[in-house]
């Protein structure tokens, strides 16, 4: 232990033990002396248990949180598996029906597969399958992940302009009143 003479006459206590945390109360350098031994405070207990957890892959998850395509109707936070496997089956013979399965997702206007994804959705939306606003991302992951297409875009493009061509309702009625017919 080392002790320093600060300038305005108070002293300082330099005191080196590596990793001594004592419910993360790490000693190191300090300004105080409490009942005889001298502390610099990190945080509190439950700051390195989180911390701890986290690393070891447990506790709060990080980053945003997951959408779903397919929402139950009384947790909208929860996914309904049921239906989105449901939609996979009837999208992709669809698509198999319309000879669009080998397409590849693209952000423009005017294109049938994005005016049948549209459609779809509407139609999912009418149904009560999917939330009122549309999730770009879930999107996506439905159409790329579950259904096997490819996309000359990115996530993000993509996302942001299907979100943006549900909202603006681009598709024509003869690609609604087809998928209204089909889905029976």
């Amino acid at each position: 232990m080392n002790k320093k003479e600060l300038l305005n006459g108070e002293s300082q206590v330099e005191y080196h033990e590596h990793n001594a945390p004592v419910y993360n109360i790490n000693i190191g350098y300090v300004n105080k002396q409490i009942n005889g031994v001298y502390y610099e405070i990190h945080g509190s207990k439950s700051d390195a248990d989180n911390d701890n957890n986290c690393s070891q892959g447990e506790g709060k998850r990080r980053g945003a949180t997951p959408t779903f395509l397919f929402i139950k109707q009384n947790d909208p936070s929860s996914e309904n598996t049921v239906a989105r496997k449901a939609a996979v089956a009837k999208f992709t013979s669809f698509l198999k029906d319309h000879s669009m399965s080998g397409r590849q997702l693209t952000s423009k206007q005017g294109d049938t597969l994005n005016d049948y994804v549209v459609c779809f959705w509407m139609y999912w939306h009418e149904k009560k399958m999917v939330a009122d606003s549309p999730k770009g991302a879930a999107i996506y992951r439905f159409l790329t992940n579950d259904c096997g297409l490819s996309s000359s875009v990115s996530e993000r493009t993509y996302s942001n302009w299907i979100v943006k061509a549900i909202q603006g309702k681009n598709y024509t009625m003869l690609s609604l009143q087809s998928v209204r017919n089909y889905m029976g």
